[in-house]
């Protein structure tokens, strides 16, 4: 059968299909696999099994499709790494045989792999009689609307933050990105809810020096000014409900600024002020404030100003001295 779109399947096609879903686009796989099985309705503790083919055969994953949970009518074994199999051929032996009696009728194989290649004969019959899915790269052309449609699920899956309509250089700055990729959009956007919610207002959050005190606490830390960081550490300690989210916003920017291709550009005015080393340790001292704000009855002001101290007092020291042995 011809190949199919994620939005083109109705619920009576993946009952006892086999399904193949492959491609590059690894955020798009995820999303399909999402929708796969919220349209089939199938319940995750009864009626999902997963299998792992790069430690499995085909010949161990048709024994799974054999045996239905203790209870349920149905099955779904959702097997990954699917191109690591050498041996699919079983698998679609098995299919042909339990298509032919109606054994396959309760059971759906929904396989993930990172490519299908139309040469191999196996191949050719998977798309003859899978449901076969590709989850391309994205041409350059659709990129756009691919971005409003990733920002529409990221407004249904996550908190309220991003408006209805992107701003333009919201837009932009996915565009931008390098390499492209629909997580990469996907985590651009996410940054976005995170700003929105630290900043608690609808309108857009650029980049730029706003008189939000959260936000001027996050551009100085990031600059590593204490003397303007300093202030805003006791503003922070006293607001749980802003510390949270901001504290969110500061390790997703640590995981951009440690990305080995370099950060976005909103970021990337902060990169010459970090070493990798010293954000590896703040990645791990954020991680502990993340825990103790949550698990322990330590001071919020003693974990934020210590934060300070550490990262922007000695680095502001460092930069001090640096400068006056140059003078000399």
């Amino acid at each position: 059968m011809p190949k199919v779109t994620i939005g083109s399947i109705r619920e009576p096609q993946l009952r006892g299909a086999l399904i193949w879903v492959y491609g590059p686009e690894l955020w798009k796989v995820d999303r399909t696999v999402e929708r796969i099985l919220e349209l089939g309705g199938f319940d995750r503790r009864s009626e999902l099994e997963r299998v792992d083919a790069s430690e499995s055969s085909g010949a161990e994953v048709v024994d799974h499709a054999r045996s239905l949970f203790l209870g349920a009518a149905r099955k779904l074994v959702w097997v990954s790494q699917a191109h690591a199999l050498s041996d699919l051929e079983r698998i679609l032996e098995w299919k042909g045989q339990a298509d032919a009696t109606g054994e396959s009728a309760d059971v759906t194989l929904l396989c993930v792999s990172k490519d299908l290649d139309a040469r191999k004969k196996t191949s050719k019959a998977l798309i003859e009689h899978a449901l076969v899915i590709e989850c391309a790269e994205v041409p350059e052309a659709e990129r756009r609307d691919q971005i409003v449609q990733v920002a529409a699920w990221l407004r249904k899956k996550g908190p309220a933050g991003l408006p209805e309509v992107l701003p333009e250089e919201v837009i932009d700055a996915c565009l931008a990105l390098d390499p492209w990729t629909l997580g990469g959009v996907a985590s651009e956007l996410e940054k976005e809810f995170l700003l929105q919610e630290v900043l608690n207002r609808p309108e857009r959050a650029a980049f730029a020096p706003p008189a939000d005190r959260a936000r001027q606490f996050l551009d100085h830390f990031l600059a590593r000014d204490y003397a303007q960081a300093w202030p805003g550490a006791r503003w922070v300690a006293n607001r749980p409900e802003e510390a949270l989210p901001l504290l969110g916003l500061l390790s997703w920017s640590v995981k951009q600024l440690l990305l080995p291709e370099g950060p976005g550009f909103r970021l990337a005015r902060y990169q010459r002020a970090w070493s990798r080393s010293e954000l590896l340790a703040l990645q791990k001292a954020l991680a502990e404030i993340d825990f103790a704000s949550k698990q322990s009855q330590a001071s919020p002001l003693g974990q934020w100003s210590r934060l300070v101290v550490d990262y922007c007092l000695k680095s502001s020291s460092a930069r001090t001295e640096g400068s006056s042995s140059r003078a000399g």
